[in-house]
């Protein structure tokens, strides 16, 4: 417990977890008459009596005329001034309003001594960051082996594959089935004509299971993970694919020889690599700052977060169409989960703001909103969407998030651009 005073307060300090703090105040005379002198200031300045002229109405005349409204404004102003004194006294602040309880007093004296009680949480005490003192294992970029070229490489094949009509099922191929529910005695038609790639990427394992060796006309009944009842798929079309010869293939990627493709392929196969070793170094670089910087956070702000991702995970397990009693057997696991990534995500947030804070990293709102402009066009991009209005309105919404993450990712890069070096 920490003791510190000046001649208004004596005050004792004791800190706990979660940013927790508990303020033990013995409130000496000279802070009530402070607290006595500022009400009657206020009360004197709005206070209009005939015989006296404004502001000036004698103190006797002031209490009389507002009686116990002077001695509850008293109380509000004691209250907030102490606790102002003790902050100052302290050095810390809140970590926001919603945390602070502050006493509650009945009866006001000008020259009393109070014992008053004040708990909060506190903002973290954030610990001196030295990126000269990090140490990151070397990871070193993968090698883009003869093996891997030649998997792309097939890949890019089947990529410009043509396909043909076929009477068996096959890998690599596209059906098109009728699609029925059967949770009725009448089965009801969901498609006439729906088109299916047969890969392992684009189709159910149960059902690429199923669907493999059929003919023309067969049918699968099947109840799919994310319906409680089944459907029946009949094969109204086949085809199979027919991978372009070396030829063709220069052709259709546009490029003048396959050693040229190799080239182009190689050079992807090494740019994924080294962004795989840039996550690898980014994930390194967090658990070094969490085990060696380690620091308080509010357990406030980590329950709500907390909170608020167990939301979204339930949200997404009903979205997979799970029972109630299904998503409640995984209520632990969802809580812990949500516990883990709520403390690191708020971790990594407070250490990438102390760090773009000392080193003057800070983005312009020009860079934040130059950001989310990208983010946004590149959303509908991919969505098949016209790029949506692009105003500093439209825009307004997102510049909070955009904001953290660019703090994130400048912090990131100032600290792995000292450790390459």
């Amino acid at each position: 417990m920490t003791e510190l005073a000046n001649e208004k307060v004596t005050l004792s300090v004791e800190e706990g977890e979660g940013c927790a703090v508990t303020f033990q105040v013995r409130v000496k005379p000279a802070a009530c008459e402070a607290a006595y002198q500022k009400a009657l200031r206020e009360a004197r300045k709005g206070l209009s009596i005939p015989g006296f002229r404004k502001g000036k109405v004698p103190e006797a005349v002031v209490a009389k005329h507002f009686g116990d409204r002077l001695n509850s404004r008293c109380i509000d102003i004691l209250v907030q001034d102490v606790f102002n004194e003790c902050i100052n006294l302290y050095g810390g602040f809140p970590w926001n309003n919603e945390t602070i309880e502050a006493p509650k007093l009945e009866e006001f004296s000008r020259d009393a001594e109070l014992d008053l009680t004040y708990r909060f949480e506190r903002t973290p005490k954030m610990p001196e960051i030295n990126r000269d003192n990090l140490d990151l294992p070397e990871i070193p970029i993968e090698e883009v082996t003869d093996e891997a070229l030649e998997a792309h490489l097939a890949q890019v094949r089947k990529h410009y594959a043509t396909y043909e009509d076929a009477d068996t099922v096959e890998e690599d191929g596209k059906i098109t089935c009728k699609v029925e529910s059967l949770e009725n005695e009448e089965p009801t038609t969901l498609s006439e004509a729906q088109e299916l790639d047969v890969t392992p990427d684009q189709m159910p394992e149960w059902l690429l299971k199923e669907i493999l060796g059929k003919k023309l006309g067969a049918t699968v009944e099947q109840t799919p993970s994310d319906r409680d009842h089944p459907v029946r798929l009949t094969i109204n079309a086949i085809q199979r694919s027919v991978l372009p010869d070396d030829e063709a293939l220069v052709a259709a990627a546009k490029v003048e020889s396959m050693d040229q493709l190799r080239e182009r392929a190689r050079g992807h196969l090494q740019k994924d690599a080294e962004e795989r070793r840039h996550r690898a170094r980014i994930e390194v670089l967090w658990n070094t700052l969490f085990k060696q910087y380690p620091f308080d956070l509010p357990a406030s702000l980590i329950e709500e977060e907390k909170r608020s991702r167990v939301k979204r995970m339930v949200q997404e397990l009903r979205e997979q169409k799970l029972s109630d009693e299904e998503v409640a057997a995984k209520e632990k696991e969802i809580e812990g989960a949500a516990a883990a990534e709520a403390q690191r995500a708020i971790r990594s947030l407070f250490l990438s703001r102390a760090i773009v804070d000392r080193a003057n990293l800070n983005p312009s709102e020009a860079d934040v909103m130059a950001r989310t402009r990208n983010m946004l066009t590149w959303q509908a991009m991919m969505a098949g969407k016209q790029a949506p209005n692009l105003d500093e309105a439209s825009l307004r919404p997102y510049y909070d998030h955009v904001r953290l993450q660019l703090i994130k990712e400048l912090a990131e890069d100032y600290l792995l651009e000292r450790v390459a070096a």
